[in-house]
């Protein structure tokens, strides 16, 4: 899908377990959220949806 310069932006920010942001960015409405950095070992996924974004997100990762 590609992304609409009209469609409203939303901040999407990713959180180590410490809490401290470790990659943010714009996005486009209903776009999806995907992170590029290196996963903990032990990382299970991310509290929230990745999926159609549509207000501003902050994901914590969830560690078994």
């Amino acid at each position: 899908m590609e992304s609409n310069p009209d469609a409203p932006k939303y901040n999407v920010a990713f959180l180590n377990r410490e809490g401290k942001v470790i990659e943010s960015y714009l996005l486009s409405h209903r776009l999806d959220a995907v992170y590029h950095g290196f996963l903990e070992e032990g990382f299970l996924g991310w509290d929230q949806s990745l999926y159609g974004v549509c207000k501003d997100m902050v994901y914590s990762p969830i560690f078994a």
